[in-house]
């Protein structure tokens, strides 16, 4: 073999070599720009460039190729790989033609080098955002609801006989009258504690005229208030005349009726006081007046009910009639409807009290109250909040947003705030100077700012 023709083969391979590994990632045909590489022929002829006359041999020769679909094919060599059989040393080389420009479109006809085909694929990485971010959340104030029983007074008219049989012939209303152990009695009730909230009004009854007792002498009013009232109308009153009952027990139904339209979320109860039998006003007899009674107490609009208390004297067929036609008993477990203060002073007051506890109702109240300073700790879609970076941030416009220290616990409290329990708080507190100092602020609010642990 001749040097010549060693060194287009050694060029020859490794131009081949070349082609065979030219690859672009965008272009799997291999060509940069779209057009198929000319593949040479069979390696021959020596290379112009050292031999004489061969010019023209070294055109670089090979089949057709088809260019892509941009690039052209590859034109002739120029002498450094010939394409067909070696030409002779000296002479004009005639081995191989030059190749012939590629066609546009299509694909080579000729095999690559051999090498395997190589794919390239792109794939961005995908950023994936930290899940948990800080949060500022307006801290959220903690209502309690509390459900409480109470006891809801009621109001009563008392109308007490002051006919003149309260008061002895001989000896006066002083003593042991029946008049001074009323107005013990009554004075005492007006002034027991227990009796605070009971409103109360008072009128009497005597005489022979059986109309006007709906307009109590002492007004309704609320006890311990009141008391005085009672108290000097009572020590200023004198009794006389006759017992007109039913004039009495018209005039305390009509003004408990009264009273309760103008105040409709109000009971009122009357009680009538005597020592003795009706001696004016008709009816007179038990079934009559508890005819009165009963009308009043099963009224579908303010219905009222009528106590009867007896003093030494009174008949108590009568007034229990009235009682247990007027809904009220007394003496659930004895024999009477009617109170009994036949046994002086002490039992007209205990009458009075069972009184005051049957027009007592009981009610249950809820009210919903918001804690001061106290916020939840709130949640967050970021994720877990981490509660020992939790910052608590005082922002009051214009000034500048202040982040409140924390402090461990409440006995160190002086300015921040701390967890309700630091090994698993549920709540946020103020201290109380900062409590005092937030309230005073019309226009500040309370902050929590929420780092996380991640979701």
């Amino acid at each position: 073999m001749q040097k010549g023709a060693i060194a287009a083969f050694v060029l020859g391979g490794l131009f081949s070599a070349a082609a065979a590994c030219s690859s672009d990632p965008t272009e799997p045909d291999g060509s940069p720009f779209g057009g198929a590489a000319a593949s040479p022929g069979a390696v021959a002829g020596a290379a112009g460039s050292n031999q004489a006359g061969g010019s023209n041999g070294g055109n670089s020769s090979g089949g057709s190729s088809s260019g892509g679909n941009t690039g052209s094919g590859g034109d002739g060599g120029s002498g450094v790989a010939a394409g067909g059989a070696a030409g002779s040393a000296g002479s004009t080389a005639a081995a191989g033609a030059g190749g012939q420009s590629g066609s546009t479109g299509g694909t080579t006809s000729v095999p690559d080098a051999g090498g395997p085909d190589v794919t390239f694929s792109y794939v961005p990485p995908v950023l994936v955002q930290d899940a948990c971010a800080q949060v500022t959340l307006e801290a959220e104030e903690i209502t309690e609801t509390v459900t409480v029983t109470v006891d809801v007074p009621g109001s009563v008219y008392i109308m007490l006989d002051k006919s003149g049989s309260m008061c002895p012939v001989f000896g006066g209303c002083g003593g042991s009258s029946k008049w001074a152990q009323a107005v013990s009695a009554i004075t005492a009730f007006a002034n027991d504690p227990a009796s605070a909230g009971l409103k109360v009004a008072l009128e009497y009854f005597s005489g022979n005229g059986c109309t006007g007792y709906e307009t109590p002498t002492v007004p309704m009013g609320a006890l311990p208030g009141n008391a005085a009232n009672i108290v000097n109308s009572l020590n200023s009153t004198t009794p006389s005349g006759n017992t007109p009952t039913a004039g009495a027990l018209n005039g305390m139904i009509q003004f408990c009726q009264t009273y309760m339209a103008a105040n409709p979320t109000e009971t009122c109860a009357g009680v009538l006081i005597t020592d003795g039998d009706p001696t004016s006003c008709s009816p007179q007899d038990a079934t009559g007046l508890g005819a009165i009674a009963n009308t009043a107490c099963t009224a579908p609009t303010n219905p009222v009910l009528v106590f009867t208390m007896g003093m030494q004297g009174a008949t108590f067929s009568t007034l229990n009639t009235i009682a247990a036609q007027g809904c009220t008993d007394c003496d659930p477990a004895g024999p009477d409807n009617a109170c009994d203060a036949r046994n002086g002073s002490a039992s007209f007051l205990a009458a009075l009290q069972v009184i005051r506890s049957q027009i007592t109702t009981t009610t249950t109240m809820t009210t919903t109250t918001t804690l001061d300073c106290e916020f939840a700790i709130p949640t967050s879609d970021a994720g877990i909040v981490d509660t020992n970076a939790i910052e608590v941030v005082f922002d009051d416009p214009p000034a500048i947003p202040e982040v409140l220290p924390k402090q461990p616990v409440e006995a160190s409290c002086g300015l921040g705030w701390y967890f309700d329990n630091p090994g698993a708080p549920t709540r946020i507190k103020l201290c109380p100077s900062t409590c005092t100092a937030v309230q005073a602020s019309t226009t500040g609010t309370i902050r929590i700012q929420l780092p996380c642990q991640g979701a």
